[in-house]
């Protein structure tokens, strides 16, 4: 495999909603690098401010984070 070559895998489970979830992906290149990312769906990124709102995760709601977010509508 050379630099340009890749493979992704996605790291998903049973029952994924493709409207309203998020999912981790992983890409690795021929050379070695190696990403990974969660992707967030719209509606999925509003369930989770509703959520947080209820419990009082980020701020009760006011934000939302995470690392090597990629978001998709």
């Amino acid at each position: 495999m050379d630099n340009k070559e890749f493979t992704m895998t996605v790291v998903s489970r049973d029952g994924w909603d493709p409207l309203n979830d998020n999912i981790d992906i992983e890409v690795k290149f021929g050379d070695g690098r190696r990403y990974t990312a969660t992707v967030f769906t719209l509606e999925n990124l509003k369930t989770l401010f509703a959520k947080n709102k209820t419990t009082g995760e980020c701020g009760g709601g006011l934000y939302f984070w995470a690392t090597e977010m990629i978001i998709v509508e």
